[in-house]
């Protein structure tokens, strides 16, 4: 019955697709950032920025995280982990971002994330790992 439960958990990641008939510009941007047609990626993050949704992908053999314009993508799976909180720095300019609980609450962090930040890569990693164990 447990391992039921952590299976149920395991799957709760909101996953987005690669949109259907991309632009010329966005085809380059798929390119650059190794977005593939046929992959589902986990969101680990969303962010309402100037007005912009984006979500925080790893994609391709790119092991970091990176803000991605969410009009780039669908939603295939709608599920927001159960741990997720939400923050905003609107004096940044950030007027929600929802995530882990350090990117929500440490402006620090979030930058250091953009900034691909030693520190700010391995608790991102730390909080996937221990994430993916429950």
């Amino acid at each position: 019955m447990g391992d039921s439960l952590t299976s149920n958990q395991s799957e709760t990641f909101m996953k987005v697709k690669r949109k259907h008939n991309p632009t010329e510009l966005e085809m380059e941007i798929f390119r650059q950032d190794e977005i593939s047609h046929d992959i589902e990626y986990k969101v680990y993050g969303i962010v309402l920025f100037g007005g912009k949704l984006s979500y925080l992908i790893q994609s391709g053999h790119n092991k970091f995280p990176k803000w991605m314009p969410s009009e780039l993508f669908f939603i295939c799976d709608s599920n927001i982990e159960d741990f997720w909180k939400t923050g905003s720095w609107l004096e940044n300019g950030i007027e929600l971002i929802i995530s882990y609980d350090e990117l929500c609450s440490d402006y620090e962090h979030y930058v250091g994330i953009i900034e691909r930040d030693a520190k700010a890569l391995l608790l991102f990693d730390s909080v996937q790992k221990l994430r993916n164990s429950i």
